[in-house]
């Protein structure tokens, strides 16, 4: 009588000896192929993401600093927001600066969507559940600014957002299905890990009788 599985075998006749367990490298096996897969495909979006996402923070800039209305009524609509000055809390402003304001504040958010890309994509490779909800927050941000690029601005920004979104998207797609398939592998873990706890069980009593 002989005994095959993954905890035991015969050393000589009739005795059961125990060897080590080949779970841990069935695991392995299992999980390393599709989440290097995955991870590797999310981090590469989230980079391009930090591309166009660079892109856009340089044609915004140099788009609203740059544009001048070509029609006369719209130039002279410029000059006053420039030239009409109020004063508010003691101090002078004018609807040109909140302009200018407002416009280097997107920038500044456009770059730290960038980086926020960039970081996302190495916890992609790296820890994917440590992105957490953190993904989908993102892209649904991306998402509205679709909706006021098309309600405000001109082709170019709408074209840039919407690439954007769904560069975005895929990622935090990509980095949920790893999740799923983290907690699906977890699952199995656990029953391999009885399994081979049970077979020791056995070989341990079978070995002492």
């Amino acid at each position: 009588m002989q005994w095959r599985d993954c905890d035991s075998r015969y050393v000589g006749s009739g005795v059961l000896c125990y060897a080590p367990c080949s779970c841990d490298s069935k695991l392995h096996g299992l999980l390393k192929p599709e989440r290097k897969e995955l991870a590797m495909s999310a981090t590469l979006l989230y980079r391009i993401a930090t591309l166009v996402f660079a892109l856009f923070a340089v044609g915004h800039t140099y788009g609203f600093l740059s544009l001048r209305a070509p029609s006369v009524e719209g130039r002279a609509v410029y000059d006053a927001m420039n030239t009409v000055h109020f004063e508010l809390g003691g101090r002078s402003f004018s609807y040109g600066g909140f302009y200018r304001g407002f416009g280097l504040s997107c920038t500044v958010s456009l770059v730290l969507s960038a980086f926020l890309s960039w970081h996302l994509g190495n916890l992609a490779r790296s820890a994917p559940s440590a992105i957490g909800a953190l993904g989908w927050i993102f892209f649904v941000t991306q998402l509205a600014g679709v909706v006021l690029s098309f309600l405000y601005f001109g082709l170019p920004p709408m074209v840039l957002s919407a690439l954007v979104a769904v560069i975005v998207g895929s990622a935090a797609f990509l980095v949920g299905r790893w999740l799923r398939l983290f907690f699906f592998l977890t699952n199995q873990i656990s029953v391999l890990v009885s399994s081979c706890t049970q077979s020791r069980q056995l070989s341990i009593s079978i070995s002492t009788t």
